[in-house]
């Protein structure tokens, strides 16, 4: 019987991996941001604005590597990070396209796979799981696009096996890594630095070490346009996105203007992510010291001014860390939505013929979650609700005619705003109902995250 099991969870696991590469084949976006983090290291190379429009388009526009998809003429992809970060891609674009590319995807593959192994030990869940829960959603997202997301997990879940090996200074070490992503990043050096004080010299130490390698890679005034401009431009120019799960794109399209949008979604940001600490502090000894590198985290990347797709992965250790601690109905309820949550539905629903991969998963994640009777349901729920949210699509999505271009040399998120705007305006509709699971499933979660954190009264009866 093991043996059958364990060819049916290989034989499932194998179609979705192999349904995951026609994905791929398939995306007119192949290693959209990659392309663009590339170029952003070459203009530091060779002195130019890694933030302009030009050389970025340029660049952009002229890579190649076998099996490369070319990008749209009309747009500029920015690299919207600090000069620490872009240390790493100008180190990358001094080997040609084609190899920075290979290196970079091997890594990923590789940082993916060790974050796996290390989420599954410190939340005591199944390895097969995890495979599905951070491996499907990176293969659908993350790696296609070629984003930094496998890496700042892998520096999240190592700093939460250090913490666990009761290594705390290690522990912070690792957790600068998260900083490739800064959103992600400053929630979990202030969860490990509140609830960490061995930490904290290491965390202080770390960040200070980034400033000034940032001061050295782009120069003062580099780094100051990146505060002064970079950042607000680049939330101004996701503020209509609806593939964002963001606070500031629904309360744009609830009617608040885009400057009123972005302060809210800010003010939501901080006060998540101070939330979510909290509640990390206060589970630490039900949930084990991981929690503090877990759990704000996961309410720091709901909402926010801008919070993209593969940064909600970011969000599952945590989940999976509930999931464990929950007993009987609990446990199976906490599984069902955790596999909701980190279920890309937006990506996949264009896709029909991929609409199986979710379903076959849904069985062996149930399983593995000890919630095996809830499997047939979640697997049919999965189908419907793919289905049902594909048949809500419109036709058409970008205008025929449409430049984003524009003359001069502004920050490149100019050209970004102009084609959001464009391609978002005949999709508000849907991209809200696409959403939709994701969005329950994440304020379903991190209440229960909130409501285990309540003090519990204890009333004692005096003799």
């Amino acid at each position: 019987m093991r043996k059958s099991g364990f060819s049916l969870k290989a034989v499932l696991v194998t179609s979705v991996i192999g349904l995951s590469l026609a994905f791929y084949v398939h995306l007119p976006v192949q290693f959209f941001d990659f392309r663009a983090f590339y170029c952003a290291g070459q203009a530091e190379l060779s002195g130019a604005d890694p933030y302009r429009e030009h050389p970025l388009h340029e660049c952009e526009q002229g890579l190649s590597a076998p099996t490369l998809a070319p990008l749209r003429g009309d747009v500029t992809v920015p690299a919207p990070f600090p000069g620490f970060v872009l240390a790493v891609f100008a180190a990358l674009a001094t080997l040609p396209f084609p190899c920075a590319l290979a290196v970079w995807l091997a890594g990923s593959l590789v940082a993916l796979g060790c974050a796996i192994v290390f989420v599954a030990q410190t939340t005591s869940t199944s390895m097969t799981a995890n495979v599905i829960a951070l491996g499907f959603p990176a293969a659908i997202v993350a790696l296609p696009l070629g984003q930094v997301t496998p890496f700042v997990l892998l520096a999240v879940a190592g700093s939460a096996v250090m913490l666990q090996r009761g290594r705390p200074r290690l522990a912070a070490l690792t957790a600068l890594g998260a900083m490739l992503d800064p959103h992600v990043g400053v929630a979990v050096l202030l969860g490990i630095f509140a609830g960490v004080p061995r930490a904290r010299v290491v965390l202080i130490g770390g960040t200070a070490a980034l400033f000034v390698l940032g001061l050295c890679v782009s120069g003062p005034s580099r780094e100051w346009e990146y505060v002064r401009s970079v950042i607000p431009a680049h939330a101004l120019a996701n503020v209509t996105d609806g593939t964002q799960f963001s606070t500031t794109n629904l309360v744009y399209l609830a009617g608040v203007s885009p400057a009123a949008a972005l302060r809210l979604g800010s003010l939501w940001y901080g006060l998540a992510t101070a939330a979510g600490v909290v509640v990390a502090l206060r589970l630490r000894k039900r949930l084990g010291i991981v929690a503090v590198a877990y759990i704000p985290l996961a309410f720091a990347v709901f909402g926010g001014p801008h919070s993209h797709l593969q940064q909600l992965a970011m969000a599952i250790p945590a989940f999976m860390l509930l999931s464990s601690a929950a007993t009987g109905g609990r446990r199976e309820f906490c599984s069902v939505v955790t596999f909701v949550a980190a279920v890309p539905w937006l990506y996949i629903t264009p896709f029909s013929w991929l609409y199986i991969a979710p379903s076959a998963l849904a069985l062996v994640f149930a399983a593995e979650m000890k919630s095996a009777r809830q499997g047939a349901r979640l697997a049919a729920a999965c189908f419907v609700t793919l289905t049902v949210t594909k048949m809500s699509m419109p036709r058409s999505a970008v205008p025929v005619q449409f430049h984003a271009i524009t003359a001069g040399n502004p920050l490149a998120e100019v050209s970004w705003q102009t084609f959001m705007t464009a391609l978002n305006g005949p999709m508000e509709t849907w991209y809200l109902i696409a959403r939709a699971p994701t969005v329950v499933a994440f304020v379903i979660l991190l209440a229960l995250l909130a409501n285990a954190s309540r003090p519990r009264l204890t009333l004692v009866r005096e003799c």
